[in-house]
């Protein structure tokens, strides 16, 4: 498995955790009734991003450390790499989009922030995988 392959699933379990954390508290207070206004996101939002760039930090100086110095990429991580931004891209265009479409129709600043967030989760979840299924099956 090469050094880049292993920092690509370092970035998929940690924002699978810990997005999947942040998601699942918000979908289960909206789902107790809560209204929208009375969840606390925005803390809890940004102690979630704090927490995933902190143990992407920590995962990729892990990798890095049991790499022993053989973190060199090549033309085939870098295509890879490639193809997994572009499809990543795509997905976080459309989120954009979307929150766009919520803002001018006026929806709550919940709704906005939590596309946006969910947006930019899954272009880098669908960049992350692209990335690991064309490292098994080849580019």
């Amino acid at each position: 498995m090469s050094f880049k392959e292993k920092v690509a699933w370092v970035m998929l379990v940690v924002m699978v955790l810990v997005y999947g954390g942040y998601f699942y508290s918000i979908l289960g207070a909206l789902s107790a009734g809560v209204t929208v206004g009375e969840i606390p996101y925005r803390g809890a939002m940004l102690a979630t991003v704090v927490a995933v760039v902190v143990l992407a930090v920590a995962g990729t100086i892990g990798v890095t450390i049991a790499a022993r110095g053989d973190d060199s990429s090549d033309e085939r991580d870098r295509e890879i790499d490639r193809h997994g931004a572009w499809l990543g891209g795509i997905v976080l265009a459309v989120g954009v989009l979307g929150g766009m479409a919520l803002a001018m129709f006026e929806a709550a600043h919940f709704w906005i922030a939590n596309l946006l967030l969910l947006s930019l989760v899954l272009a880098e979840l669908t960049a992350g995988v692209r990335k690991l299924v064309l490292y098994r099956r080849g580019v």
